[in-house]
């Protein structure tokens, strides 16, 4: 009895560290990946009446990239200028993109594979505390978010620039001239304050979903082990 249950504690375990990567990464493909969420705020930041360009030379530019990142095509920014350093940059953008997709689906599967085992009580699920792993999944990675979100309220700035200094470390490229790289005149800034609120939201539900179920699931247990003892 004693080696299941050193099995199920440790898998158990590694099952918050799965939940808190697959939270934090599905929050996040959906603005790399889906490129209507970029064409639906071109409507709604009114983008084209913000840079001068037009509806067609923003979707151009925008699949381009897109194709490079995903597709490994040629890089290009339709009608829009571009330098080499501004490419480097992109460049250096493909391996944390992939990096993000690839989280999310192996999190995913892995997953599964967890719930099916459980399902089929070849594991069994341990609760620290009587909590679930979803509630400290959600617990870890909301105060995660907490921190990040409240500072970039504070000083967007500050983030926008440690975020790049901590993922292109040493690296200046990601600072655009908007003559020499115009496709930075479509991405304004407040299309990245967006994607932050809306990456924030995601993990946000995903998270108190985490913790109202762990937490709510004891509380079930509780009731009906009184129950039982009754």
């Amino acid at each position: 009895m004693d080696r299941p249950r050193v099995i199920d504690k440790v898998f158990s375990g590694i099952a918050i560290g799965v939940w808190v990567l697959f939270i934090i990464s599905s929050a996040i493909v959906i603005p790399i990946t889906i490129r209507g969420y970029y064409f639906l705020h071109c409507q709604i930041l009114d983008i084209p009446g913000l840079s001068g360009y037009s509806m067609e030379d923003i979707t151009l530019a925008f699949n381009d990239v897109m194709d490079f990142i995903w597709l490994g095509k040629p890089f290009a920014t339709g009608n829009l200028a571009w330098s080499e350093e501004g490419r480097a940059h992109f460049a250096d953008c493909v391996p944390l993109f992939w990096l993000d997709l690839i989280v999310f689906l192996v999190t995913s599967a892995l997953l599964l594979t967890y719930a099916f085992l459980l399902g089929k009580k070849v594991l069994r699920h341990c609760r620290f505390l009587g909590i679930s792993s979803y509630a400290y999944a959600g617990m870890g990675t909301l105060l995660f978010f907490l921190v990040v979100g409240i500072y970039g309220l504070v000083d967007f700035d500050g983030l926008f620039v440690l975020f790049h200094s901590v993922f292109f470390p040493g690296k200046s490229n990601w600072i655009f001239d908007p003559n020499k790289d115009q496709i930075i005149n479509i991405l304004p800034e407040s299309f990245f304050a967006c994607c932050g609120a809306f990456i924030g939201s995601v993990a946000l539900l995903e998270c108190v979903g985490g913790i109202v179920y762990g937490f709510v699931g004891k509380h079930v247990r509780k009731k009906r082990g009184n129950r039982q003892v009754k």
